[in-house]
């Protein structure tokens, strides 16, 4: 049955949704709207294929806007960049129209819902978060199966809620007292509030229980305990950890992989760990984890005080998420984003996002802490 909470939860979901778009919307409008290069609305109208130079003198001639040669191969190849940047642009800013759309007739589908019979519905609660919910609209099982149960909203860029993807290794590095241990734990009671113990487990490695204390009766708990003492953990990373591995290799060679569940490997200071376990073992376990994250469902994310790089090496080019809180130096900066600036970020959760690994090319973001702290303390 769909109640009047469930509901409501379902709208704030999409309604999250719509404010993402309507925010990059106003961002694609505020670029289209600056002041556009001199007679570009005449141009373009006359000339339409832009790889033809000849075409763009003759339509410069034909507005009274041609120049000596030199003058018109340079506003040439200004006009063809300029003209490609717009039309990105405008595509980008249609294609976000196009979204919001959508996302207002899904909003639309839940408001009108009427609860249909059992075996009518497509159930996403494992998504919404909702209860056992009958969901016959096309769109919003599209529009859920698109946002995926692993993709966590972080932190704010704008003000605009920035996410993401957890399937995959998420590398967390920063001074103590940054905000490392607040995201891990906002991670965690977000995948709670959507999922149930059935769809996702996790291991918690917290040596002397530092921060996660709180987390030790918890039911998601994989093995029902947290391994927060030097024992555990050996005996979690040497046995344990890999007999899991080796079972889930199994499934997926029988065709059962769709038998496994979830598992998310949260290392709170993965800096104890490779003084455990030596830097050439825990180098391997990074390595290992990078590559087999997805077929095996093992989704790590790790934190860590130091920019080690004999751990991490290249494995910094196979990382899908790499955060930065406030870093100790600019060097250590370059190391993990490509880039300087960590170095300077205040110790209030501010962090810089890199998604796709040290190498990619995709634009680095700086966001803003999350508002809300954890529901299991800090």
């Amino acid at each position: 049955m769909l109640t009047t909470e469930r509901k409501a939860k379902a709208l704030a979901y999409v309604d999250k949704a719509i404010k993402e778009v309507q925010g990059r919307i106003t961002v694609a409008e505020n670029a289209l709207s600056v002041k556009r290069l001199s007679h570009y609305e005449e141009i373009s109208k006359l000339w339409s294929d832009e790889s033809d130079y000849d075409a763009f003198k003759k339509a410069c001639d034909q507005i009274g806007y041609s120049g000596d040669e030199a003058t018109m191969s340079e506003r040439y190849d200004h006009y063809c960049h300029w003209h490609r940047d717009f039309q990105k642009t405008d595509a980008i800013l249609q294609a976000y129209q196009a979204i919001l759309t959508t996302y207002e007739a899904i909003k639309k589908e839940i408001q009108d819902y009427r609860e249909t019979p059992e075996e009518d519905g497509c159930f996403y609660s494992d998504i919404l978060g909702i209860g056992q919910v009958g969901l016959t609209s096309d769109q919003l099982v599209e529009f859920i199966d698109a946002k995926g149960p692993f993709d966590v909203e972080i932190g704010y860029d704008d003000g605009i809620p920035q996410n993401i993807d957890l399937r995959g290794l998420t590398l967390t590095n920063g001074i103590s007292g940054t905000g490392k241990s607040r995201l891990l734990k906002h991670i965690l009671d977000e995948l709670e509030s959507r999922l149930k113990p059935s769809s996702f487990q996790m291991a918690i490695v917290d040596e002397g229980l530092v921060a996660f204390r709180a987390y030790q009766k918890d039911p998601y708990l994989y093995g029902g305990q947290i391994y927060g003492d030097s024992k555990s953990i050996l005996k979690f990373l040497n046995d344990t950890l890999p007999q899991e591995l080796s079972r889930r290799r199994d499934l997926c060679q029988q065709g059962k992989r769709e038998e496994i569940v979830p598992l998310i490997l949260a290392f709170d200071n993965f800096d104890s760990v490779v003084g455990l376990v030596g830097s050439s073992r825990a180098h391997q376990m990074i390595q290992g984890l990078t590559r087999e994250a997805r077929r095996l469902k093992i989704y790590s994310i790790v934190n860590t005080l130091l920019c080690n790089r004999t751990v991490l090496g290249n494995n910094l080019f196979r990382i899908p998420n790499i955060i930065a809180f406030s870093l100790p130096c600019q060097y250590d900066s370059l190391y993990l984003l490509g880039e300087k600036g960590a170095e300077e970020l205040p110790r209030d959760g501010s962090m810089i996002l890199r998604i796709g690994g040290r190498g990619n090319e995709q634009s680095v973001q700086h966001l803003t802490s999350l508002d809300s702290p954890s529901k299991k303390g800090q």
